[in-house]
């Protein structure tokens, strides 16, 4: 086995990212991240040619791109077209639609049109995550929807981006579900929250979610992944990130330790 790799989810900084693409890229390198995940919405006002320059510049990966189904359903040629350009590996939808859950047929359906993008997908060297939303965690005539639908996924055709945050906020322990779900998973969105009554997005690692927990689940999983997410602040956005990754990349450290893998020297 080999550790996961630290990145970020350039949501976190989408106000930064927005203003100056370019440069949020540099300081997230700065800053020690290996990788980014882009949302796909925000990459149609960016010079293509000039951030593969910037990432290859930069030394980061794309760990994926994130594109809601809609997306996929009226663009998906051009979306491989623009994964392919920047060398991203990996497609993610970030949830199912509440029509999607209305009965156990529709959540068939979805799942069936996920199998679909992500066939396109894999014949272009591409993988498909489904991020863990909260919604597919409701139970549909009696079963957890998730369930459902990793039914009707069948093979390995659709994998999971585990996000804690969201896990939690359905009422779930997210060291359990990674225990359970983990050798579905290629990536985590570490996402922490101050307490679970107000739920609020805190710095990753300075809230109530057991991070180490879910971390030695990712790495016994080998989780390619382990990526920084926050969308609500109580100060600058780029120090929460920097808190963020420090305090993971400590985790990260200790899980390594506590486990029998190889590390991954280019951390």
């Amino acid at each position: 086995m080999s550790a996961s790799k630290i990145g970020l989810q350039l949501y976190t900084l989408k106000d930064e990212f927005a203003a100056d693409p370019f440069a949020t890229l540099r300081h997230v390198a700065e800053i020690g991240f290996k990788g980014v995940e882009f949302v796909g919405r925000s990459l149609s006002f960016v010079d293509l040619q000039t951030l593969r320059s910037v990432l290859e510049e930069t030394g980061l990966e794309v760990a994926g791109v994130v594109f809601e189904i809609d997306e996929l359903e009226n663009g998906l040629d051009g979306i491989l077209r623009l994964c392919r350009s920047i060398d991203c590996p990996t497609v993610v939808v970030p949830s199912i639609r509440k029509e999607d859950c209305l009965s156990g047929m529709t959540i068939k359906n979805a799942a069936l049109k996920m199998n679909y993008f992500a066939t396109r997908c894999n014949t272009v060297g591409i993988a498909f995550l489904y991020h863990v939303h909260g919604i597919e965690l409701a139970h549909i005539e009696g079963r957890c929807g998730l369930d459902w639908l990793m039914e009707w996924w069948g093979c390995e055709l659709v994998r999971l981006e585990i996000d804690t945050y969201w896990v939690e906020h359905s009422g779930l322990d997210a060291v359990r579900f990674t225990k359970e779900y983990g050798n579905r998973c290629s990536s985590i969105h570490f996402k922490d929250m101050h307490n679970r009554q107000t739920r609020r997005d805190a710095a990753v690692g300075a809230g109530v979610i057991d991070m180490v927990g879910v971390a030695r689940e990712g790495i016994e999983n080998n989780v390619r992944w382990f990526i920084v997410e926050q969308e609500e602040f109580d100060g600058k956005p780029i120090e929460s990130v920097k808190e963020g990754f420090r305090n993971l990349s400590r985790i990260r450290t200790h899980c390594i330790k506590q486990t029998n893998i190889v590390k991954d020297d280019s951390f």
